[in-house]
């Protein structure tokens, strides 16, 4: 495959992983739904972050790491994990704290500039398997006899289109027509996104 069908490729497939529901969707779609533009931004330029450590860690030989030491594999796979627990649970914990019509939830506390980018960064770390995945998407580029410009605009492309992509959802959701809808479902988004949170941090812990 030549360098520009490859590249095209692996543009598409990773917009495709990257528009799939997961934590990183649900974190921002929730936090700009609830009126949270600015801090919906920042969580999605900390997705962007994380996505960038993971593409230097695969360009790195990190996968290496994980293999002479699986234990460290395992420990940052729990910690995001419990992570996502706590993020879910936090959401959930907002609906418990509103019931009787105390106020309407919000699956993520209003946050900072700093605690929002905080959150997206964490949130797309805690998943060791994504080096996993950057390292299968990125394997022709990375192999050794590929040229560094390959190397660098395949890395550099993931990082983009998962940045561009998430500031997409956290403008569109903090919309007004799209705020309308969350405003009269709003406890029963908070909670399903608790729940799905917290799912997926079970799932991380749990996984082989």
């Amino acid at each position: 495959m030549d360098p520009a069908s490859f590249l095209a490729a692996l543009y598409l497939v990773h917009l495709g992983a990257a528009a799939a529901p997961g934590p990183n969707t649900l974190l921002v779609t929730a936090m700009a739904a609830s009126g949270q533009r600015g801090a919906a931004l920042w969580a999605a330029a900390g997705t962007g972050a994380g996505a960038l450590v993971w593409v230097a860690a695969t360009l790195g030989g990190a996968s290496a790491l994980f293999v002479a030491f699986p234990h460290l594999a395992n420990a940052l796979r729990w910690a995001g994990g419990a992570y996502l627990i706590y993020l879910g649970g936090r959401a959930l914990w907002s609906v418990w704290l509103s019931r009787g019509g105390a106020g309407a939830p919000a699956a993520f506390a209003p946050a900072g500039a700093a605690g929002a980018f905080r959150r997206g960064l964490l949130t797309n770390l805690g998943n060791p398997k994504s080096l996993a995945y950057y390292l299968s998407l990125l394997a022709a580029s990375a192999a050794p006899e590929a040229p560094l410009w390959l190397r660098i605009a395949g890395g550099a492309g993931m990082v983009a289109i998962s940045l561009i992509w998430y500031m997409f959802l956290a403008w569109t959701f903090s919309r007004a027509p799209v705020r309308r809808v969350y405003r009269q479902a709003q406890p029963a988004i908070a909670g399903g996104t608790g729940v799905l949170m917290a799912a997926f941090g079970g799932a991380l812990i749990l996984a082989p």
